[in-house]
């Protein structure tokens, strides 16, 4: 077979590119086009206005400083004109483009969103959009969302959202370590959406809330899964108060009866199982670094993916062997985990552009942008090598050291509030069980004084 080159380099062509008749390597036809798609001819022609073809420029001198692929520029630069001359089309200066504008002309664009990450990036370095403004995004789905209410519904949920606004705002004004989440509010108010429309649906004679029976709402209940319907029951409980609080209804179709137990939906693993998950972590802290270190602080120190994907290496202190973790105690280090933590470190050291990233966990796809990894990259890693998730990996933890020192260890090693502790074991019955054994072992020292 005659071997045939590259007419600009001189490399040798694969097989592939010889059967498509292609007289350059995959490098130089990445160039080329590149070259073509920056030239003077192209974005004069592309291009009506001085701004967006500037923009356009920059975006690829961009992409190069973060030492993008040559090949991945060839096929972001078509997508990224494609945006940059809708964006002259619809706006007359650059700084009225909006992250929501973005999203929506990306997705039509490329449906896959391959190059909206480098742009998003990109244009919050130039200063052009803000992707700070999450409280705006949520109130405006929120205002969506009261907006598809049946109209006959309508009046209560947005006296229920101006409420939970005004506690929220008080909340911040005093300080409190935890106000009360937007996105927690966005929740509330899609439950009472699905209600209302159900309502609606099957019950079209009920024109107020004042007309629900208590065999109405239990209908809607039955509709959910055993998980969910505690939580919407306790929702739908607080609307009705309000509602009956405000003058709105002479009565609160259900009971606030107590809560009901459910069975876990995840048990934790049994002994044998976390003993051969110990063993996979020190077999696999050479050859495995990073799927070792993850697998570690969810089996032994018991931190969610949010958490670890928060960790920046300006929150690890070796001398003090412990990483600093927002709203929780420090996790400390044990000797095999710092022997894990070098390793990973080796292995992190030559990821492409490395220099400029502030989180520990590092995702190669994403080498332009610095932000933590998703909670698929942890998941993935942690799955691969112990074969279970980093939740149940937590949820041992957790009922392993519950088990011996009591759920109130939860509470001051791990930061966990009281209603999560409980699920972990009773603080009563732990009381009880360790009074039993005070009362057994001071028992049995006077029965051997005795005896002697």
């Amino acid at each position: 077979m005659d071997i045939k080159l590259c007419t600009d380099c001189g490399i040798p062509l694969t097989p592939s590119l010889i059967k498509n008749k292609k007289i350059r390597c995959t490098l130089c036809i990445a160039n080329k086009r590149i070259e073509y798609l920056v030239s003077e001819e192209y974005t004069k022609a592309t291009f009506s206005k001085t701004w967006s073809k500037n923009i356009y420029l920059r975006y690829k001198a961009f992409l190069e400083e973060n030492k993008i692929g040559k090949e991945k520029i060839s096929k972001t630069l078509k997508k990224a004109s494609d945006t940059f001359l809708e964006a002259e089309k619809c706006f007359n200066r650059p700084h009225l483009i909006n992250a929501e504008w973005i999203n929506d002309v990306v997705n039509r664009i490329d449906p896959r969103g391959g190059h909206k990450p480098s742009l998003e990036s990109f244009l919050v370095k130039e200063g052009i959009i803000s992707l700070k403004n999450e409280e705006k995004r949520l109130e405006g789905a929120i205002e969506r969302q009261i907006s598809k209410v049946p109209e006959k519904f309508r009046r209560l949920i947005e006296v229920y959202y101006n409420e939970k606004r005004f506690l929220r705002k008080r909340q911040i004004e005093q300080n409190a370590r935890k106000p009360l989440s937007m996105k927690t509010i966005e929740t509330d108010i899609g439950i009472f959406l699905r209600f209302s429309n159900w309502i609606d649906e099957l019950y079209p004679e009920i024109s107020t809330w004042g007309l629900l029976q208590e065999e109405h709402v239990h209908s809607f209940l039955v509709t959910l899964s055993n998980q969910q319907r505690e939580i919407v029951r306790k929702n739908l409980n607080i609307l009705f108060k309000l509602a009956k609080k405000k003058r709105m209804i002479i009565h609160i179709p259900i009971m606030d009866s107590p809560a009901r137990e459910y069975p876990r939906k995840m048990e934790p693993l049994t002994i044998e199982e976390q003993k051969t998950i110990a063993k996979v972590i020190s077999a696999n802290i050479y050859k495995e670094p990073l799927s070792c270190l993850l697998a570690s602080f969810c089996f032994y120190h018991g931190l969610s993916s949010k958490e670890i994907s928060s960790i920046k290496i300006n929150h690890i202190n070796l001398d003090g062997k412990c990483i600093y973790i927002n709203e929780r105690p420090p996790v400390y280090l044990t000797n095999e985990d710092l022997l894990i933590l070098q390793n990973y470190a080796e292995e992190r050291a030559i990821i492409k552009n490395i220099d400029k990233k502030t989180y520990l966990f590092v995702s190669k796809a994403f080498s332009y942008e610095d932000k933590p990894v998703r909670k698929g990259f942890i998941n993935n890693y942690v799955k691969e090598l112990t074969g279970h998730t980093p939740k149940r990996l937590r949820i041992s933890c957790f009922s392993a050291l519950s088990a011996m020192y009591g759920p109130q260890y939860l509470i001051e090693a791990f930061g966990l509030s009281l209603t999560q502790s409980s699920r972990y074991g009773k603080m009563e019955e732990f009381l009880v069980e360790e009074e039993v054994r005070e009362q057994r072992e001071g028992f049995l020292e006077y029965s051997t004084k005795l005896n002697r």
